[in-house]
């Protein structure tokens, strides 16, 4: 059953259809309660809520920086084969992100006026496609049934796919540090995770080069053929068949963090308007600033399939693609040895390994002309790109306007990031429910590159 839900909770937010811009719209909001220490851990400091609960919430993307999505084709790819079919097609070099973040029960307290603290759960998948060859990754998927033209010749240099699932247990402290009646108004935030690797998986192709060809509807390599291929996998990785019980499962653990502060222009009049009211906004400009996703996961070998192949395939040989059609990378260990002729396998270099998370540096400047009107710009940038073991995010920029009060706020995010490039959404907040998409009016328009969206609830007290 907790597979099933995890595909029927996957296909809502594609439905509801930003780099992987988590809940983009609702994160501008002075409002999210708990939920805002995911966007910059000073948030619960001053918050708007005595106390406040998460009780389930989800943000999920897909993209990359070649091929549009239809509307119809997003709300279809609930298949793993089908959304990777769509996700690495493409001419030449295909680079692809796949984001899922599932925060779960979590609690936030404000202690007096001054400080806050909140404990948070958080579940999150994050898989990297770099520099992927799109044709040879289209062929091995599609099997009998790519439409590409053969034979071609490929030459995948460098290329990777990465994914790791992990579950976070997180405490966190807002400290307001300047006196609440001035002009200028400083706090701070920092978030200590522990973490648990619950999955993990890479597949990289150094200098492979060969041709495909297509006799009879299958797909196949023809000779001469060479390079290296490495690849890992913990003994949960079959994302394709990932399900709730995974998620506690743990396989790697690490140590990580976040650090964030803002700062806020409270002028006289703002101020002493809302003096006595603290779910009111006080502030004409914020500033935040926050260090995101600071860490790393150790996985040990032991439990894990790793191994390395010399690939050597002479001519006139073929070697039939469909052997990997439906295949994980768990998989792939076992059909790759069953030709060893032609991948020659050796032993792999360590007995453990870490991943980096996805660290980005976040700011955003937030103003509030007046009448529950809010304009928030915002910047994400990528920390890590390059790298073994690293995963990383796209950086990112957005314009969202916003109107908001206690129980409604409505907000127009829109986003260029370096992966799928413009983008324009929605986002709703009613009451302790909220739900939006980062990517819904392109998506409705034409092809995008894209699928965001999110949905969740959170109930407080003022």
């Amino acid at each position: 059953m907790g597979k099933r839900y995890l595909f029927i909770l996957w296909g809502l937010l594609l439905t509801l259809t930003s780099a992987a811009q988590i809940f983009p719209g609702y994160r501008t909001s002075n409002y999210t309660g708990v939920n805002g220490v995911f966007f910059n851990p000073a948030n619960i400091a001053d918050s708007r809520y005595k106390w406040d609960v998460n009780l389930l919430s989800a943000n999920a993307f897909v993209g990359n920086d070649q091929t549009g999505l239809k509307f119809n084709e997003i709300t279809k790819s609930l298949h793993a084969d089908s959304l990777k079919a769509k996700l690495l097609r493409g001419n030449g070099k295909v680079n692809s992100l796949i984001y899922l973040d599932l925060p779960g029960p979590s609690f936030m307290i404000g202690l007096g006026r001054n400080t806050a603290i909140a404990l948070t759960s958080r579940s999150r998948i994050f898989s990297n496609g770099r520099d992927v060859n799109g044709n040879l990754a289209l062929a091995t998927i599609d099997a009998g049934h790519s439409n590409v033209a053969t034979p071609y010749n490929f030459n995948s240099n460098q290329s990777m796919i990465h994914a790791m699932g992990w579950t976070e247990l997180g405490i966190s402290l807002g400290q307001v540090l300047t006196p609440k009646k001035g002009r200028h108004f400083f706090k701070a935030g920092l978030t200590l995770k522990y973490l648990g690797g619950t999955a993990d998986s890479y597949l990289r192709m150094n200098n492979i080069t060969g041709t495909v060809g297509n006799t009879g509807g299958t797909n196949y390599i023809t000779g001469p053929a060479s390079g290296a291929i490495l690849l890992n996998s913990t003994n949960t990785d079959n994302f394709s068949d990932y399900h709730i019980g995974d998620l506690l499962k743990v396989r790697g653990s690490g140590i990580g963090g976040d650090i964030g502060f803002v700062y806020e222009w409270r002028p006289p009049a703002n101020y002493s308007m809302y003096e006595t009211d603290r779910f009111a906004n006080k502030y004409k400009i914020k500033v935040g600033v926050a260090l995101m996703d600071v860490g790393m996961i150790k996985f040990n070998k032991p439990g894990n399939i790793a191994t390395y192949y010399q690939v050597d395939i002479p001519a006139p040989d073929q070697y039939d693609l469909n052997r990997f059609s439906g295949k994980s990378i768990s998989d792939f260990k076992a059909v790759l040895d069953a030709s060893p002729g032609y991948f020659i396998s050796g032993q792999p270099k360590t007995s453990s390994y870490s991943v980096n998370l996805p660290t980005t540096l976040q700011a955003d400047f937030d103003w509030l002309p007046g009448a529950g009107i809010g304009l928030n710009f915002a910047a994400r940038v990528n920390l890590y790109h390059s790298g073994y073991f690293r995963l990383y995010d796209f950086n990112a920029y957005s314009f969202t306007p916003r109107w908001e009060n206690r129980l409604f706020s409505v907000e127009l995010p829109l986003n260029y990031n370096d992966l799928t490039h413009f983008k324009a959404g929605l986002g709703f907040r009613i009451g302790p429910l909220f739900f939006g998409s980062g990517s819904i009016f392109s998506s409705l328009v034409h092809e995008s590159k894209q699928a965001v969206g999110y949905v969740g609830i959170h109930w407080g007290i003022p």
